[in-house]
Parts: C-alpha cells; sequence; structure tokens
C-alpha cells in the first residue's frame, strides 16, 4: 500500500490534479503519426500494448476523452 500523493508532495496539496485515465480493456496500437504532440519520436511506434488512453486531465480540467473508440 503505498501513501496517498499529498503525504508524498505536501507542498502541492489542494491543487488540481494531472492525471491519465487508462482503458485496461482495449488493446491498442500506438501511431506516432495520430500523436497530438510535435513530439512524434518514439520507439514503441506500431507496438500492440494491452490499454488504451480513455482520458486525459491537465490542472484539473478535462482536456481529451476517447470512451468510444475502437482500436486494432
Amino acid at each position: 500500500m503505498s501513501p496517498p500523493p499529498a503525504d508524498l508532495w505536501p507542498e502541492r496539496r489542494g491543487n488540481p490534479a494531472d492525471l491519465t485515465v487508462l482503458d485496461l480493456n482495449r488493446p491498442h496500437r500506438i501511431d506516432s503519426g495520430a500523436f497530438r504532440s510535435l513530439g512524434r519520436a518514439t520507439s514503441f511506434d506500431g507496438w500492440l500494448v494491452s490499454a488504451a488512453v480513455a482520458a486525459t486531465v491537465c490542472d484539473g480540467e478535462l482536456i481529451y476523452t476517447d470512451f468510444q473508440r475502437e482500436d486494432v
């Protein structure tokens, strides 16, 4: 069991969260050409992985969702 994040970084207590939600039941093929970032360099391009990103929260705001998409 790990301690709560606020105990590890007390100076961040009360600040908005940054987190990524994974769909563990959705295999996904990494496609660097589909990255939203300009940084597309990855050695994992083309790899089949066991989970896909379903949502991203940055600074407490939902900035990306992909709950419906079917992969592979």
